[in-house]
């Protein structure tokens, strides 16, 4: 991450040393362009329970990977669940 409190950090290390964050972020009515990539990967990583304000990982471990380009990043990969990882290795 590149400013705020967790500058410096991963946005794995972030997110799971501050699970709050991501909740703060989500509920910005105008994120700036580094919280809106922030919150798109803990979508991609995590299942979000906005109610009780938890974030559960998907599929256990949950590595960095870099970011594909939006052109390989389709809707319906996010909304299937398929992060960097799969689309490097799939396409």
């Amino acid at each position: 991450m590149t400013l705020g409190q967790h500058e410096g950090k991963s946005f794995e290390s972030a997110t799971e040393a501050d699970p709050q964050y991501y909740f703060w972020g989500a509920s910005q009515s105008k994120p700036g362009i580094f919280l809106k990539v922030y919150l798109e990967w803990v979508k991609v990583h995590y299942n979000a329970k906005p109610t009780e304000r938890v974030l559960t990982i998907l599929g256990g471990a949950v590595p960095c990977y870099p970011r594909v380009s939006d052109e390989e990043h389709t809707q319906d990969d996010h909304e299937e669940g398929r992060d960097a990882k799969e689309l490097v290795r799939d396409r």
